[in-house]
């Protein structure tokens, strides 16, 4: 089955989830990130030796972009999803890793017109909501991206990014009131970071708590 490279939107920041790329910090961070740095290059290798053998798998040049991903390889990643859906044009896989690609490269119209096309196939996809929303979000679509950040929390409860992406429109919208719950209950799931805490905190300033 084809993997899809899930984005985990928070702040303005995008963090992809299972990249593992973090900034350079502990000299064990810095081997982590060289072991899977390591590991992309080498499903890039094994992916253009089967393409060369099966050019018409779409299969393998999503997974050859995913790892193009990994790498921050943008533009050979989004000519990967694009050469999958020409062959296969409606793989809702190359849609959504494609959409990916649109938001990394600030093609904001473009990743919700992807993310849209998933969810007429997979309604229940919650990320692609999410995701959606963040697009919408930046493009200025404020009420557009509470839309898709509430139904991704609906299909998933316990979706921290939503609840923090939610969060962070509301304060936009200048709803501390409901940014300041959906903070709270990010920092339920996840009491480790350190970043929803001070996010709460910051809404809790403007509430006077």
């Amino acid at each position: 089955m084809v993997k899809r490279y899930t984005l985990a939107i928070i702040f303005g920041l995008v963090t992809l989830t299972g990249l593992g790329l973090a900034p350079q910090g502990s000299g064990q961070d810095a081997e982590h990130q060289e072991e899977r740095r390591d590991a992309a290059e080498a499903v890039i290798d094994t992916c253009t030796t089967a393409i060369d053998e099966n050019p018409d798998d779409a299969a393998l040049y999503i997974e050859r972009g995913i790892a193009y991903h990994k790498l921050q390889r943008y533009a050979e990643a989004f000519l990967d999803y694009h050469y999958a859906l020409r062959l296969e044009p409606d793989n809702v896989a190359a849609k959504y890793n494609r959409g990916n690609i649109y938001i990394e490269m600030g093609k904001y119209q473009s990743a919700v017109n992807d993310y849209t096309a998933v969810i007429k196939e997979e309604p229940d996809n919650a990320d692609a909501y999410n995701n959606r929303g963040y697009a919408h979000d930046e493009l200025g679509k404020f009420y557009e991206a509470v839309k898709d950040y509430t139904r991704a929390i609906n299909l998933e409860p316990d979706n921290v990014s939503a609840y923090n992406n939610r969060g962070i429109t509301y304060i936009k919208l200048e709803r501390y009131e409901k940014a300041a719950q959906d903070f709270t209950k990010a920092r339920e799931l996840a009491p480790e970071d350190e970043m929803i805490g001070k996010r709460l905190a910051y809404v809790r300033a403007k509430l006077g708590k």
